[in-house]
Formats: structure tokens, C-alpha cells, sequence
């Protein structure tokens, strides 16, 4: 490449090494793949949707978006490589209540703090289309917002974080829905050098 990307500034690389689960090295190779992935650095969301259909085909357009959006902590629209690594560090991370944190972020889709019905239809429409559990339009998708908001919300017509924690820790079925990315870019982009 020959260009002054190829590496990774030191200060950038001591602070993921301080808020992901990886080492030194498997951070400089994942900065090497995610380079091949996007290499300015910076991947916008039509690069990221053009590398997701790799893994998922046409069935990335519908979610893409919505997961851009959560590992964009600067809406910058852009996604640079801290970004990119802190999302698939937390995805991947074992304690559920940091993916609970991320799906929350995934289903408030206007980020303000709080969880409406019709996001949660368009995320549960979206997640259950791709497992192919929804083939009535939506229909699927309505009825289980609307179960989970009966159970759930204390009269607001809103979830708070805490309402949604306990749905999903009560409801864990709820995680298979949807497409895990970090099993998949973490393999491509996170792969141990060493293996």
C-alpha cells in the first residue's frame, strides 16, 4: 500500500488494547484486515453493506443500516477502526448484559434512550424476515411487540433500558433472531494471527 494507514498510531492501539479483550498483535493484524475491507480507514455505510452481503446477501440491506448506526458512536457517518473493534470487542464479549446494552442501542432507533413500539416492530420485522420466521409482512413481528409490550411496559408506551434488560434476560429466545455479526466479521477481521 505505501501509504500512512498501514499502521496504526501507538496511542490508538493502547487504547483498544485498555477497552477491548485484545492484545497488541491481534490488533494490528484486525487493523490489517479491516484495511483490506476499507482502505481509507474509514468505512461508510455502502462499504459496510457491500461487505456484509458477502455473509448474508441481499438480507444485509434491511438490517445494515440499523447496526451501522450503533457501532457509529460519533455519527460521523462513518465507521473508522476503533469504532469498528469496540463493537465487535462488546458483541463478542461472554456478559450478557453488555449485548443487552448493544441491542438496546440497535432497537432505539432514534436514540432517544427509550424504546417505542413501532422501533421494536421494525427490528423484530426485520429479524424474524431474515430467519424466515415472518412470512405474513410483519405480521409476526406486530403480534410479539405487542405481547412484549403488554408484559413490559409499565404504562408509558415506551421501555426504558431497565424494562428491556428484563425482557431480554426473561426471554432469551429473543437473541436468536437476529444476525450476530461479530461470529462473522470477528472471524474475518479478528482472526488470531497465530492460528
Amino acid at each position: 500500500m505505501g501509504n500512512k494507514l498501514e499502521k496504526l498510531p501507538e496511542k490508538e492501539v493502547q487504547f483498544l488494547r485498555m477497552h477491548t479483550n485484545f492484545d497488541k498483535t491481534r490488533i494490528k493484524e484486525s487493523y490489517k484486515e479491516y484495511l483490506k475491507i476499507s482502505p481509507k480507514a474509514l468505512m461508510g455505510l455502502s462499504t459496510f453493506k457491500e461487505y456484509l452481503r458477502q455473509f448474508f446477501g441481499d438480507e444485509a440491506d434491511s438490517f445494515a443500516h440499523h447496526y451501522f448506526r450503533v457501532i457509529d458512536k460519533d455519527n460521523s457517518g462513518n465507521i473508522n477502526f476503533a469504532e469498528f473493534l469496540l463493537y465487535l470487542s462488546n458483541e463478542s464479549d461472554p456478559n450478557i448484559f453488555c449485548k443487552i446494552r448493544l441491542m438496546f442501542e440497535l432497537f432505539d432507533i432514534d436514540g432517544d434512550g427509550r424504546i417505542e413500539k413501532k422501533e421494536m416492530a421494525e427490528i423484530f420485522k426485520i429479524a424474524l424476515k431474515m430467519t424466515e420466521e415472518d412470512r405474513e409482512d410483519g405480521l409476526a413481528a406486530h403480534k410479539l411487540t405487542q405481547k412484549l409490550f403488554e408484559d413490559y411496559d409499565k404504562g408509558k408506551e415506551f421501555l426504558t433500558q431497565n424494562e428491556f434488560t428484563d425482557m431480554f434476560l426473561e426471554n432469551r429466545i429473543l437473541f436468536k433472531n437476529f444476525p450476530v455479526l461479530s461470529s462473522t466479521l470477528f472471524t474475518e477481521v479478528c482472526m488470531d494471527p497465530n492460528k
